[in-house]
């Protein structure tokens, strides 16, 4: 949520119907799509962080009992997605933030053979 741009982002897992009023500096749609890997997929965890004119998610899902994450950044008033970045059963993504609008900070961590090392990049 960010209220300086009376802006909310939510996440759906189902097929939307769009309900209230979009946003006025929205796309045209009201709302954006983005497909996970696996339609049996089960969702664990979602963060959500606005910077301007922004919005970053991570989604970490679980498919055949292993854990998945994307980290996707759109541009919310066109709708566009910016990037999406897919990381398997060797690497996590914890958390992120917006350093501005051109910029991120990632936590991650990744396994390397000898267990679990830490990553800020």
């Amino acid at each position: 949520m960010d209220p300086s741009q009376d802006l909310l982002v939510l996440v759906e897992l189902a097929e939307y119907e769009p309900k209230g009023e979009q946003h006025p500096l929205g796309p045209a749609l009201g709302y954006f799509d983005h497909d996970l890997v696996g339609l049996a997929s089960i969702l664990r965890r979602i963060q959500i962080v606005i910077c301007g004119d922004y919005v970053g998610i991570i989604f970490v899902y679980l498919v055949d009992s292993y854990l998945y994450d994307e980290f996707c950044i759109w541009a919310w008033k066109e709708g566009d997605l910016l990037m999406c970045l897919q990381l398997g059963r060797k690497a996590r993504i914890q958390s992120f933030t917006f350093l501005n609008e051109t910029q991120v900070l990632l936590a991650n961590i990744f396994a390397d053979g000898d267990g679990w090392k830490s990553m800020i990049s």
